[in-house]
C-alpha cells in the first residue's frame, strides 16, 4: 500500500492523503493479482454481455465499477482536440491561481500533443499514431477513461 500513500495493512486509517505519484498506475498496470483480476473482470462482461454491443457492455462496466452509470463526459472523454488547438497560449488562470503547485513558478502554458490521433475499430476510440499495434486491436481492450486529476503539474525531462 506504500505505493498508492497509504498506510501499511496493519493500520486502520479514515482518511488518505492525497496523492498524484505515478509509481501507483505502475503497480496496477504490471503486478499480476491487479491484471488477473482485470481479466476475471473482462470474462465477466463478456459472459454477461454475450449478445450486447459494445455501449450496453460499457454500460455495465461503469455500474460495476462505479455503482452509476457513466455520464456523457466520462463517455466522451478522449483525444482532446481544443488543447492541441489552444497548444502555447497561457494556461486559464482560474486552472491554477491560488493553487501550490512543486514545479509550476510562472504562468504555465497549454500543451497539446504533437501526434496525430485517429479513431480505430468499431468503438471508434482515438489512438495516438505512436501506438499502431493498439490500433489495430482497439475493440480487444478496456480503456478506463474515469480516473482523473486537477494535478496538472508533472515535471517533463527535456
Amino acid at each position: 500500500m506504500i505505493a498508492f500513500d497509504s498506510t501499511s495493512r496493519e493500520v486502520c486509517t479514515v482518511r488518505r492523503v492525497r496523492t498524484n505519484t505515478p509509481l501507483s498506475v505502475m503497480v496496477t498496470m504490471n503486478d499480476p493479482v491487479y491484471l488477473e483480476c482485470a481479466q476475471a473482470f473482462a470474462r465477466r462482461i463478456v459472459l454477461e454481455q454475450k449478445a450486447s454491443n459494445l455501449r450496453a457492455k460499457v454500460a455495465r462496466v461503469f455500474q460495476l465499477v462505479l455503482t452509476r452509470p457513466a455520464t456523457s463526459d466520462e463517455v466522451n472523454r478522449d483525444y482532446k482536440p481544443e488543447l492541441v488547438r489552444r497548444n502555447g497560449q497561457k494556461c486559464p488562470k482560474e486552472y491554477f491561481e491560488g493553487q501550490n503547485f512543486a514545479f509550476i513558478k510562472e504562468h504555465p502554458v497549454l500543451l497539446g500533443s504533437p501526434h496525430k490521433f485517429a479513431k480505430h475499430g468499431q468503438s471508434g476510440t482515438w489512438v495516438s499514431e505512436l501506438l499502431p499495434e493498439i490500433a489495430g486491436t482497439v475493440d480487444e481492450l478496456t480503456v478506463v477513461k474515469s480516473l482523473t486529476t486537477d494535478q496538472f503539474n508533472l515535471k517533463l525531462k527535456g
